[in-house]
This record gives structure tokens, C-alpha cells and sequence, in this order.
């Protein structure tokens, strides 16, 4: 029975697809003309951008997002060869890269070669059963279950696969309820002008057989770009910072950019803010304000508000009628004293106002006094010492000023800082003496100065003044020696003086004195001592006109004592007989001038 069942659908099937080819022959020439242009992956372009894949579904099962932009079509058979070959290598990848991602949603329709192939309509058949019963899902379930099995079909096995799958379709075939559909798949084939199995359309795309996966994807991704509008909200950027751009329904085909105005990006989109200033009746500073803020800035719910307000601020001097502001708090502007000022002079000229502002009593204390107290300067006034000259007088050292001035329960006030140091400095001595010799080592000053700013050493000749600046103590009897270098004088009498300043620029200048200058150190030319027992006699030959003395120390003395060899040169020679104790000794004898310039040298001897 089952043999003449599918025997009957055969028939019924080939009849029908006669039929159809017949019914569709007189459109064929200009329909393939169609074809052609679509043929292998080139693109028919009179259709205005139509995707063929998407006209060619009626009520086929869906596998993937029904929205998907893209609409992959396969005509085949599940008996046929090529059509398995395409579902066991390429498929997978299309599945996972495209139909699983909602790129791409895929329809399979029958196109059964039951010349070639006599199961592969009754599988077709048995197929559209399983999805009648089971929706899109079971469809291609029995689709996946008939491709993989390795079973050679018969209308057992067929039943067999559905059956695993949960469904029973022997009264579907029997009824022939589904045969229409696959009729239908092969009709719509035939109008296409498909020879072959698999044949395939993406788009406007037709593809022939079971090519490379890299033909399917160049197909694909061509049909992406040139179906969807966008696929993220930046594709639809319209340049425009007043519009909100988005990309509606991204990735499919019903995609669209939608641009939504914003009301507001910043507060000055909503106006301009204003603020009048004015002065009320009561003379104080008052002012009203509008703002305008952009709530929720740079988006759809972006909106402008304004608020209002002022207020007044209470001047305790009056309100400026030109600025509309508190007038300042009048100030006390000294003239002098001047602070920080340091000042030569005890009385002291006060000049001092408070501009237009009267006050009810100007007055100052001075905190560096035993017991401070105020001393009213004025009342009712608003300057002191300018109209009229007016001094104070103060002590030596350091005043801390604080000048108010007083009106009801206003006071206003001001600090200075003066020093007062009117006594002169004082020289009591200075060395070298008049018509003295010096080298420029031995210059001394003693002096009394209680704020010492610089100490000076003049020199005065027939050459421009020189000299040199020192560093100074600050009290009374100061003592400070001080050196020059005079080798420019040598053999010249000179004038030197010592100059103080204080910090208050009060000088004292020594008196210029006259001295002489010898830089050169004296010669020995010769030098010899002979011993007698525990005499020991010294000669030396010396070259010095300014000659003072000869000397020497024993630094094997118990107490070293410096003895004078020679006083005077007979004929520039220094001769000295001298006794010694016995034992070692270790002699410096030194050569000296009046100038204070020396040489020496270095004898040893044993008694």
C-alpha cells in the first residue's frame, strides 16, 4: 500500500509540475531574460533596490529573527546531493555568523528532482506535515534531521525521522494537505527559471549550487549594507548639536534615522539673564534679576525655566546713585607718618584724612609706649595737618601707630610702623697714627652706634678714592679691625678716613689722616751664626729702608718669649751675640719693618 501511496503523489506531483510549466511557458523568454541578470551573484538593477529574496516567501517557515534585514532563500532537495553538501559544510557558518546574530533570516523552499531523486518529494511533503503540526521550529528540525541521517530514504524512514521528532504524520500524507505547498515551491521555481538544486537568493543576489562559504558571505554582507539604513545611533549624526539623532530599529530593514530637536544646550539658549541695580528712597543698594536655565541640557527632555529675584543691601554710608552700590567704607589715608619709614628727625609732621567723610573724633595711640593710651587728634573733622601744619614728637626706636576714627558706633581704623633714630654715630679712635708706616693689615676703628648700617675705609692720593665697605656691629664701643690692599701705594703717603652710617642715614666721618705705605717685605741677604761654648753669635745681612727690628723666639723655651736681636743696622747688618742653655734648640728669627711686613728663617743647634 505504501508503494502505490507514493507511487499516486508521484504521479500527482510530476502532473502538476507539467503543469505548471506549461501554464508559465508563454512568460518564460522574458522572465529568464531576468534570471540571467541575477545569475551567479550579479545584481539586476531595474528593480529600484526590491530584494528578490524577500518576494519570494509566502507561508514558509522562518528560521532566525522574522525582522531581520536580510532574507536568505534556498531552493532544494533533500535527497539531492548538492543541496546536503551545502547543509553539511557551509550552512553551519552562515547559521552562526548571520541567522543567530539577527543578520539574516533563512527560507527554504522545495525545489524536489523527483526524476533524479524519488524520495525527495515525498520528504518535501513530509517536511511541510511536520511543520503544519509543529510551527517554524519543527519544520526545521525534520529539515535537519532529514539531511543528517545516513538511513536511504524510504516512506519508512521519513515517517520514522517526524516520528522521533514527536510527530505523526500519516494522515497528513494521506490527506495530501501539504502538497499544495510544496507545488506551490516548485511553481514559484519554475517561474524563477531554477535548473539546478541548491539555487539561492540574498537580496537581489542569485547564487547557483553549493559554492564556497566566502560567495555566501561577500552576498551577504552586500546585501547588509545596501538594505539597512543604520545600524548605530553615530551613522545618523546629522552635524546638528540642536537635534537628538538615533537610529531607529538598527540593523534592519525597517531602519531609519530619527532627528529630534533639543530645545536647549545652555542656559543662554532660554534668553539672556538681566540684573537692574538702583538706589531705593532709604539710600540703600537694591537690584532684581531674571535667569533662564536649560534644565536637563543636551537632551529630549531638555526645557528652559527663568526665576526671578533681588533684594537690597543696607548702606551705611549711602548708595552711589552712579553705580548703584554701597558707597565704600571711608578709609584713613596717612600722608605721615609714612610706614615702614625710617625716620632721623624725633618731631614728626601728622597729615591725615578720611576724604569726604566726616567723623565725630579722629584719634591714635602708640603701642610701644610704657602705658599707651588714645590721643584725640580732632572732632568732628575729616582730615588732621593738612589745612594746618601739626608735629608730634617721639623716643628713639621702634612706633607701632593704630590711627580710628570714630562715628556713633562706627569705627574705622588704620595701622602704621615707624622707626626713629635721630642720634648720629661717633668715632672715638682710628689707627694707623699720623705719619705712621703701614702695609694696609692694621686698620682700626672704634666708634658707638646703635643701628649700624655700613662701615667705610677711604683712601685718598693722586690716584681716584678707593677703599672698601665693612660689615658693622650696633652698639657702643665698637672695636673693628679691618685690612686694605695698598700694593698700589707702595712708597706713597696717603690719606685715609673711616666713614658710619646708621639706618636712618646719620653719618660721622673720621678725620682724614696721613700715613705711609710699605707693601714690600724685607730682604736678608745673608745669614750666619757662629758658636762659642754656649754663646752663639747671629749676623745677618739685611735690605729694608723702613727697617724696625730683628727678633727671635726659642720654642724650646719653657715660656716663649720674643727677644730682640738688633734695633738698628750698621751698614744694613744686624750682628747679636746671645747665651743659650744647654741642650736643643729651635730659633725663628724674624726681620721686620715699620710697616709691620716681615721675613724670617728657621735655625736649629744643639749646646
Amino acid at each position: 500500500m505504501k508503494k502505490e501511496r507514493l507511487s499516486a503523489i508521484f504521479i500527482l506531483f510530476t502532473v502538476l509540475i507539467i503543469s505548471c510549466a506549461y501554464a508559465v511557458n508563454y512568460d518564460q523568454t522574458s522572465f529568464n531574460n531576468s534570471i540571467e541578470d541575477t545569475k551567479f551573484g550579479i545584481q539586476s538593477e531595474n528593480s529600484l533596490r526590491l530584494s528578490i529574496a524577500s518576494n519570494l516567501t509566502d507561508d514558509d517557515a522562518i528560521m532566525g529573527d522574522p525582522n531581520a534585514p536580510v532574507t536568505m532563500v534556498e531552493f532544494g532537495g533533500f535527497e539531492e546531493t548538492f543541496s546536503r553538501l551545502f547543509w553539511n559544510n557551509t550552512f553551519p557558518t552562515i547559521k552562526s555568523q548571520y541567522i543567530d546574530t539577527g543578520k539574516v533570516k533563512f527560507v527554504f523552499r522545495d525545489f524536489p528532482l523527483v526524476e533524479l531523486f524519488p524520495l525527495d518529494g515525498y520528504a518535501a511533503v513530509a517536511a511541510e506535515c511536520v511543520h503544519q503540526q509543529g510551527k517554524d521550529d519543527a519544520y526545521f528540525q525534520m529539515w535537519n534531521a532529514l539531511y543528517a541521517t545516513n538511513q536511504i530514504f524510504n516512506e519508512e524512514v521519513i515517517n520514522q525521522l517526524a516520528f522521533d521528532l514527536g510527530y505523526n504524520i500519516t494522515e497528513c500524507i494521506k490527506s495530501q494537505l501539504t502538497l499544495d505547498e510544496v507545488v506551490l515551491d516548485v511553481v514559484d521555481s519554475l517561474k524563477l527559471g531554477i535548473e539546478g538544486s541548491p539555487s539561492f537568493f540574498i537580496y537581489s543576489e542569485f547564487i547557483s549550487g553549493a559554492q564556497p562559504i566566502s560567495i555566501f558571505q561577500t552576498a551577504i554582507e552586500k546585501a547588509l549594507n545596501e538594505s539597512i539604513a543604520c545600524f548605530t545611533n553615530s551613522q545618523c549624526n546629522d552635524a546638528n548639536p540642536y537635534t537628538f539623532d538615533t537610529c531607529q530599529n538598527a540593523g534592519k530593514l525597517n531602519a531609519t534615522c530619527r532627528h529630534q530637536s533639543i530645545q536647549c544646550l545652555k542656559n543662554s539658549d532660554c534668553g539672556n539673564s538681566t540684573t537692574i541695580k538702583y538706589c531705593n528712597a532709604q539710600g540703600n543698594a537694591c537690584s532684581t534679576s531674571t535667569n533662564y536655565l536649560c534644565n536637563n541640557a543636551r537632551t529630549l527632555q531638555a526645557s528652559c525655566s527663568s526665576s526671578s529675584g533681588g533684594g537690597c543691601s543696607s548702606c551705611i554710608f549711602g548708595c552711589n546713585n552712579q553705580t548703584f552700590m554701597c558707597k565704600p567704607v571711608p578709609v584713613i589715608t596717612i600722608f605721615s607718618p609714612i610706614n615702614n619709614r625710617i625716620y632721623n628727625l624725633t618731631s614728626l609732621p601728622f597729615n591725615l584724612t578720611t576724604g569726604n567723610t566726616f567723623f565725630n573724633e579722629l584719634s591714635y595711640i602708640d603701642w610701644s609706649e610704657t602705658r599707651p593710651r588714645w590721643n584725640i587728634l580732632c572732632k568732628n573733622c575729616n582730615e588732621y595737618g593738612l589745612k594746618k601744619k601739626f608735629t608730634k614728637s617721639f623716643d628713639e626706636g621702634t612706633h607701632n601707630l593704630t590711627f580710628r576714627g570714630i562715628n556713633g558706633t562706627i569705627i574705622i581704623s588704620k595701622n602704621i610702623s615707624f622707626f626713629i633714630d635721630s642720634k648720629d654715630p661717633k668715632i672715638s679712635t682710628t689707627l694707623p697714627k699720623s705719619k705712621t708706616f703701614t702695609n694696609g693689615s692694621d686698620f682700626y676703628v672704634k666708634y658707638n652706634e646703635d643701628n649700624c648700617k655700613s662701615l667705610n675705609l677711604m683712601i685718598y692720593s693722586n690716584i681716584p678714592a678707593s677703599g672698601g665697605s665693612f660689615s658693622c656691629l650696633s652698639r657702643k664701643n665698637i672695636e673693628k679691625h679691618v685690612s686694605a690692599n695698598l700694593n698700589s701705594y707702595n712708597n706713597q703717603e696717603i690719606e685715609y678716613q673711616f666713614i658710619i652710617k646708621d639706618i636712618a642715614n646719620n653719618t660721622d666721618e673720621s678725620k682724614k689722616t696721613k700715613i705711609k705705605i710699605d707693601t714690600t717685605k724685607p730682604i736678608i741677604n745673608s745669614f750666619a751664626n757662629t758658636t762659642d761654648g754656649r754663646r752663639v753669635t747671629f749676623i745677618l745681612n739685611i735690605t729694608e729702608l723702613n727697617f724696625d727690628e730683628v727678633n727671635y723666639i726659642d720654642h724650646n723655651d719653657a715660656h716663649l718669649t720674643v727677644r730682640t736681636l738688633c734695633s738698628s743696622l750698621r751698614n744694613g747688618i744686624c750682628t747679636s751675640t746671645k747665651t743659650f742653655h744647654i741642650g736643643n734648640h729651635n730659633i725663628i728669627i724674624k726681620v721686620l719693618d715699620e710697616a709691620g711686613n716681615s721675613v724670617q728663617r728657621v735655625i736649629r743647634f744643639n749646646i
